[in-house]
C-alpha cells in the first residue's frame, strides 16, 4: 500500500497539462459543488480523479489509451471498478487540450445524469 501511496504522490506532482486542466475545474467543489480528490487510490488502482459522493472516477485519458492492449486493460480495471459500484468517465486528453468547453460540459452533464456507466467522451468508443 506505501508503494500506492507513493505513486499516487508522484504522480499529482507531474501531471499531464490534460490533467492539471481538468483538477482546475474539479478542485474547491468548483464542479457542481462536488468534492473530488486526484490521484486517488481505490482498491489496487489509482484513479485521476475521485468523487465519493457519487462513487466516480474521472479518467483523462491520453493517446496510449488507444492502443489495443491498453484499451483490453482499462476495459478489465473499469468492469472490476464497476463491480464495486464506481462509475468511470474517460475523457480524452485530445479533447480535453483542444475544445475544454465542450469537454467541460460534457463532464458536468455527464454528472448529473441517473447513470452514465462507461461513458467515454473525445476517444475510442465514442
Amino acid at each position: 500500500m506505501n508503494e500506492l501511496l507513493d505513486h499516487a504522490r508522484e504522480m499529482r506532482h507531474f501531471s499531464t497539462r490534460a490533467e492539471r486542466l481538468v483538477w482546475s475545474w474539479l478542485r474547491d467543489r468548483r464542479l457542481l459543488g462536488l468534492k473530488f480528490r486526484r490521484q486517488h487510490i481505490v482498491g489496487p488502482y489509482i484513479v485521476d480523479f475521485f468523487c465519493d459522493e457519487l462513487q466516480v472516477a474521472v479518467e483523462a485519458d491520453g493517446r496510449q489509451h488507444e492502443a489495443v492492449w491498453m484499451w483490453e486493460y482499462d476495459s478489465r480495471r473499469t468492469f472490476l471498478l464497476n463491480a464495486h459500484g464506481i462509475e468511470v468517465i474517460r475523457l480524452s486528453n485530445e479533447l480535453i487540450l483542444r475544445d475544454p468547453c465542450v469537454a467541460y460540459e460534457w463532464l458536468k452533464e455527464t454528472l448529473t445524469r441517473p447513470s452514465a456507466t462507461l461513458s467515454r467522451c473525445g476517444g475510442r468508443g465514442e
